[in-house]
């Protein structure tokens, strides 16, 4: 009958372990990450791989690699060699001057000195037209220097977490406190197993003690014994 629950108390330890050692690994992957920032409009990243949540629906479209608002989308850090294989569909992360801050759309036009960026969205309705009038389409002019990344993947529906998550308030919800709460817990455990182990020691020491001392009185009542018969044998 016990061994169901034993069993059951496995796994819940095992899973519990799993989390923390989990958490542990994200907050770890975090501060790494951030630490990899060097200066503002870098991409934070771990060995040349990063995410970025997606806050605008620019890239809302009807291609296959087209992603939505509140989508988390996975990059490539690029060096100066991978800029220069840049293709038209790509889609890169780069320094958008005009907003000063990080984008990313979709390569329309490559030459040899910058790329001409669009949005998905935008180019449904309007798209660059390379020696054209583009005159009110929306796109980008971005220089090699300002391309950071490009893209490998999305999912979509997790950047808006993943965003919160970067927030001071959702780092320390939802990764500080899981963290602490766990660690709060394994001590918890990890004291309650000490003390239980100090238990058994004490009861195996009093045992042996108790041992020693009937077999101490034993000899004592023995050896009185001896006496009173060699009193007796004596009369």
């Amino acid at each position: 009958m016990d061994k169901p629950k034993n069993n059951i108390k496995k796994a819940l330890k095992i899973t519990g372990n799993v989390l923390f050692y989990g958490l542990i690994f994200l907050l770890l992957l975090f501060s790494i990450s951030n630490l990899s920032i060097k200066r503002e409009g870098d991409i934070a990243n771990i060995m040349g791989r990063g995410f970025l949540p997606v806050l605008s629906d620019s890239m809302e479209g009807s291609e296959s690699d087209s992603f939505n608002k509140g989508a988390l989308v996975f990059v490539k850090i690029l060096d100066e060699d991978d800029k220069k294989h840049l293709e038209i569909g790509d889609i890169i992360t780069f320094f958008d001057a005009s907003l000063n801050a990080i984008n990313t759309h979709r390569i329309v036009y490559v030459s040899e000195n910058y790329v001409v960026t669009q949005g998905d969205k935008a180019a449904a309705s309007a798209q660059y037209v390379p020696g054209g009038d583009n005159t009110g389409i929306q796109y980008e002019v971005v220089t090699y220097a300002n391309i950071k990344a490009v893209r490998t993947g999305h999912i979509n529906g997790l950047g808006g977490a993943i965003n919160y998550l970067q927030t001071p308030v959702g780092f320390a919800l939802f990764v500080i406190l899981p963290v602490v709460l766990l660690l709060a817990y394994q001590g918890f455990v990890l004291t309650k197993t000490l003390l239980a182990v100090n238990k058994e020691k004490i009861e195996a020491k009093h045992a042996t003690d108790k041992e020693v001392m009937l077999e101490a009185e034993k000899e004592r009542i023995r050896k009185e014994l001896l006496e009173e018969l060699k009193k007796e044998q004596n009369k």
